[in-house]
């Protein structure tokens, strides 16, 4: 998945009842893949740890691990294994 398919996929599962849910995210330019004030609130509530490793970043919660180039995006794979994505 590149980061603007994992922003969609986040944005979905974040806010289901938005209608036209690209448009969304294109106009309040959310981040989840870049921006901690957007992936922040959910690395907190869904308890991920994030710590660096030789080839990167790594996000963790339970069982699920993901690892990336940086700690956000990290952090948004991580999140869409334990919702149940492929990534």
């Amino acid at each position: 998945m590149d980061d603007r398919e994992i922003d969609l996929a986040i944005a979905k599962i974040e806010y289901p009842e938005t209608r036209n849910i690209k448009l969304w995210v294109e106009q309040n330019m959310v981040s989840f893949t870049e921006g901690w004030y957007d992936i922040g609130p959910i690395i907190e509530r869904e308890k991920i740890g994030i710590r660096p490793v030789p080839r990167g970043w790594e996000a963790f919660c339970g069982s699920s691990i993901a690892i990336a180039d940086t700690p956000t995006k990290a952090a948004a794979l991580v999140f869409l294994k334990i919702k149940g994505f492929e990534v």
